[in-house]
């Protein structure tokens, strides 16, 4: 050793002593370069134990990091024992100590792949915090293994109680009452937040409301502020839509259609019903790919749309969407919009669907219910009186459908039946009509 060898600066230097001082940049690499061979230093703890123990000594920020490193990687109890013991034994210095609880804190962050948790290792960092109870280190200790048990200690008399209830306990019974427990927070957190969302978003609906009533232009400016708001919530987004539908704001149509592919199905729902309240013609063939749509409202919608704008495709679209519609609710709609849209080359498809081709004419089909009969004859008659001539085949299948539906047993059916061979003029049913008075 030189003379030299006393000059400890913290901070490195140039000048007198500048060689021997680099000592401690080497012993940081060597800390490190033994960190990375776990096996190696857990074989030969005493030896390695001499390096370490000297370089909880230093106040060397270079050291302390690697030395930090190099123990939590290791994630060894043999280390984390003599480490308490230190701070047991030794009368620490407020370096050592300062080092010591990085170790341990560093100890929850260190990476999942090599990380080897088990109750010794707990209650080791338990017995640290009960021997630094005067330290100003121990916010860090708790707050480590809050992050590590997703725990809310606060103080380490709260982590000795619950060690106390635990220490028994595997380590996977420990870790699944915390993940159960941070579940729970989360979820609670989350219920928390969605009705603070939901509170937030009554509020601007109140304001909204007040608005229309006392400037409705400076609403409408609002409305369309909010279609081209990317962080607005879904509630207010589908509200402004409809209100923009309501007020039947022409301007409002092509940014409303920019909501058509929108990831929430309510948003998409009410843009559609929009653009039928809007009622610009135009858009027919926009909408019409949501007839095929996964959710059934916004089949529904899209149906109903098409059917209040009756354009020249509309009708064409209804049936398409009839041929692959299962759900009753929107097949109802489709009926009863192909009755609205009043095309007479729609007899055939509603024909199709209560009535089957026998040898000796057409018969109801069993399976039809009161409900879809009662549609498929007020669309029937719907079509015969809209103004537009069907050719007289299709005419004649329309009544022979309607008359088909004097049988039913239903009173309801047999009445719609009634009501519309009357409302097309159908003659041919005259006779048929005073057998039925007459019975």
């Amino acid at each position: 050793f030189q003379a030299e060898d006393g000059i400890r600066d913290v901070e490195r230097s140039r000048g007198l002593g500048d060689v021997y001082k680099r000592q401690d940049i080497v012993r940081a690499k060597i800390i490190k370069a033994l960190g990375q061979q776990r096996q190696l230093v857990i074989d030969a703890p005493v030896e390695y134990w001499k390096i370490l123990s000297k370089a909880l000594e230093s106040p060397n920020e270079s050291i302390s990091s690697e030395l930090v490193n190099s123990l939590a990687l290791l994630e060894s109890e043999v280390y984390f024992r003599r480490l308490l013991e230190t701070l047991k034994n030794d009368s620490p210095s407020k370096t050592t100590i300062n080092n010591i609880v990085k170790v341990f804190c560093k100890f929850s962050e260190s990476p999942t792949g090599g990380r080897i948790l088990s109750t010794e290792t707990i209650g080791i960092r338990v017995q640290a915090l009960q021997i630094l109870s005067d330290s100003e280190q121990i916010k860090s200790l708790v707050e480590a293994l809050n992050r590590e048990l997703s725990s809310s200690f606060s103080s380490p008399a709260e982590v000795a109680q619950w060690w106390e209830n635990n220490k028994n306990r595997s380590i996977d019974q420990i870790l699944d009452e915390a993940r159960r427990k941070a579940r729970e927070k989360i979820e609670l957190l989350s219920r928390e937040k969605e009705k603070f969302r939901k509170e937030n978003v009554k509020l601007k609906i109140e304001y909204y409301e007040l608005l229309l009533k006392t400037d409705k232009n400076k609403a409408i400016a609002e409305f369309l502020k909010e279609l081209g708001n990317p962080d607005v919530q879904p509630e207010i987004l589908e509200y402004a839509i409809k209100k923009l539908g309501l007020l039947k704001v022409k301007d409002a149509v092509e940014p409303i259609l920019g909501h058509l592919k929108s990831e929430q199905v309510l948003v998409r729902v009410a843009v559609i019903e929009t653009l039928g309240e809007i009622g610009d013609k135009t858009i027919v063939t926009k909408v019409k790919p949501s007839c095929s749509a996964d959710e059934a409202r916004e089949r529904l919608a899209a149906v109903n749309t098409i059917a209040k704008l009756n354009t020249e495709e509309s009708s064409r679209f209804l049936v398409e969407a009839l041929k692959t519609e299962k759900t009753p609710a929107v097949r109802s709609a489709i009926i009863r919009g192909l009755g609205h849209v009043g095309d007479p080359t729609a007899i055939s498809h509603l024909a199709e669907i209560i009535a089957a081709k026998q040898p000796d004419g057409l018969s109801l089909r069993e399976t039809v219910n009161n409900d879809t009969l009662k549609e498929v004859a007020n669309a029937l008659g719907s079509v015969l009186t809209s103004g537009s001539k069907p050719e007289p085949a299709d005419r004649e299948l329309a009544i022979e459908c309607l008359l088909l539906m004097l049988e039913a047993k239903n009173d309801a059916v047999r009445a719609a039946a009634i009501d519309n061979l009357g409302k097309a003029g159908a003659v041919k049913a005259t006779e048929r009509l005073i057998d039925i008075l007459k019975n």
